[in-house]
């Protein structure tokens, strides 16, 4: 199992920097407004990214199931969501696993409630500069970028933590 673990790694990493590789779309940058994504959601439904900016702050990540560090950050997003409840945030979840049926599995037996779409294409991460799993972006509620955050750690929850509370702090202001 840890071999398989340790080629699908290699595997994603390859597809990943092939795909960042690729000439990109746009670039991103704090400050800018971030690029559309349109995704099929695992209701059947379409997912569009644009028509939530501009109302709400948005916290996306790019992320797999099996990932340790991934699930460690959705446990945190989790309790960032119940701390906000009054606030406007939304999390959204961009699952770059190979199946919906792993990805049903795992919501479920988590609990989550925020958006998950899959994207077993693996669309959007030259847009996105994603190299390493999990991404995070912080959007601010006019739609552009605050800030980014790479890999998962105690840095990146105390960084993303002192972000929401500046953005809220304003917005109530």
């Amino acid at each position: 199992m840890k071999r398989f673990i340790i080629l699908a790694s290699i595997i994603l990493l390859c597809t990943l920097v092939a795909q960042v590789s690729a000439e990109a779309k746009t670039t991103l940058k704090i400050g800018t407004d971030v690029p559309n994504i349109i995704l099929t959601d695992l209701s059947g439904g379409e997912f569009d990214l644009s028509k939530k900016l501009g109302t709400k702050t948005i916290v996306l990540t790019f992320f797999t199931t099996w990932s340790k560090t991934c699930n460690e950050e959705l446990a945190f997003f989790s309790a960032l969501k119940k701390e906000y409840k009054n606030e406007n945030l939304e999390i959204i979840t961009i699952s770059l696993d190979r199946t919906t049926k792993d990805l049903e599995k795992f919501i479920k037996d988590n609990n989550y409630d925020f958006t998950f779409l899959p994207n077993k294409k693996l669309k959007y991460l030259a847009d996105y500069r994603v190299l390493i799993i999990p991404t995070v972006f912080l959007i601010n509620p006019d739609g552009t970028l605050q800030n980014i955050y790479v890999d998962y750690d105690k840095n990146v929850e105390k960084a993303l933590s002192e972000d929401l509370k500046k953005i809220f702090k304003k917005a109530s202001s």
